[in-house]
């Protein structure tokens, strides 16, 4: 084998041992976590013998990293800036919401994660998580790990380490902060570069953190759910384990199906619901002679929509119950989400629906606009 091939595979090892080390990082319980008992996927590297790994030269001109896109978490809990030449891995736990970007050209690795306590975070609680006992299990897939400065201020805990692997020694940085709008979240990036190239650690700490934001409404629902994302449409929804994705094309009209009912999820080009009459409108137009039971308004972030009851009878006359959640994106159009209870006439937006649907309401709370940077051209 080249020797080249053979300092390729050594590579990908390594990065596999960087992935590890960083997944198990988030599965560290601390005194006082409300999931310690998550796992994530690790790679097996009991029967691996490290062998040294050429670090790539730096380029002179310095790190050129630019953004390739948006990434959005399978789960839709965060979305943040994906660099060109890091492809993605995710992983979700009850409590964890993780990405791994992974560069095996610069022998680099972007891991960031949201971490859900049953405790207020702030900087004392995020600085005291992480102690030397937690780091030492959080590297110890490498032969030995060194931090070589904490610094606390500004709200952030950073931390820069160096870490000895087979010979070689990489930089990391772990930098973590509380949301602002989830009083009980942790928000972590965790950075690993070769060490002839700090330079690299920087310019992706300040590229990666800036674009690592949050989606409030997304934990409305557990962590553990996934979402259907559409990026050409522009809009996310999460949705349990009893529900199921029927079909769905991005910028397309997809169904969710479940035991409660069916979601019909579209958008609409150039449409604008700017009142309680035009939502009326919307509903009166989707089945004409319906009969509307409520409209309410709605507030998902900076996003004021409707919520509108209404029922409608199918082709035979069999009683048909619906409520549409109207999200108007400027300068867009307006997406939809049409949930229809078949046989049956109740309102959805009645005090009593509260309990008979907690698990449809709950995912039709998380049903909300991507970030502009997060929408996609049609292909």
């Amino acid at each position: 084998m080249k020797k080249s091939t053979l300092g390729r595979i050594a590579a990908i090892v390594f990065l596999m041992m960087i992935i590890g080390s960083m997944l198990l990082s988030t599965l560290v319980p601390t005194t006082r976590t409300s999931d310690s008992s998550a796992s994530l996927p690790t790679a097996d590297l009991s029967t691996v013998a490290p062998t040294a790994v050429t670090f790539p030269t730096p380029d002179p001109a310095g790190p050129n990293v630019v953004a390739a896109g948006t990434y959005v978490h399978p789960s839709g809990l965060f979305t943040i800036m994906q660099p060109q030449g890091w492809l993605p891995y995710a992983q979700t736990t009850q409590t964890i919401a993780s990405a791994s970007l992974v560069n095996n050209t610069l022998l680099s690795v972007v891991h960031a994660y949201t971490q859900l306590y049953d405790y207020a975070q702030d900087v004392t609680t995020l600085d005291a998580q992480n102690s030397a006992d937690q780091l030492a299990a959080s590297w110890s897939e490498y032969d030995s790990w060194r931090e070589t400065s904490r610094v606390v201020a500004d709200g952030r805990v950073t931390i820069d380490f160096a870490l000895d692997l087979g010979g070689n020694t990489y930089l990391a940085r772990h930098i973590t902060w509380a949301s602002e709008t989830v009083p009980t979240l942790a928000l972590v990036v965790r950075l690993v570069a070769p060490d002839n190239n700090p330079a690299l650690l920087d310019a992706l700490a300040e590229a990666i953190i800036p674009s690592f934001h949050v989606l409030p409404e997304s934990f409305n629902a557990p962590v553990s759910w996934q979402a259907y994302i559409d990026q050409v449409s522009g809009f996310l929804i999460r949705y349990g384990p009893d529900w199921t994705v029927a079909e769905g094309r991005p910028g397309g009209v997809a169904t969710l199906t479940g035991a409660e009912g069916t979601i019909s999820l579209s958008f609409e080009p150039d449409r604008a619901v700017a009142d309680e009459d035009a939502a009326r409108a919307w509903a009166e137009a989707a089945k004409p002679g319906a009969a509307i039971q409520a409209i309410t308004p709605l507030a998902r972030g900076e996003t004021a929509g409707f919520q509108v009851s209404y029922t409608a009878p199918d082709a035979d006359g069999a009683p048909q119950s619906y409520l549409a959640v109207l999200l108007p994106a400027e300068g867009r159009g307006l997406a939809v989400a049409n949930v229809l209870l078949a046989g049956e006439e109740a309102s959805l937006l009645a005090s009593e629906a509260a309990q008979t649907y907690a698990s449809l309401l709950t995912l039709l709370g998380t049903f909300q606009l991507l970030p502009e940077d997060a929408i996609q051209p049609a292909e």
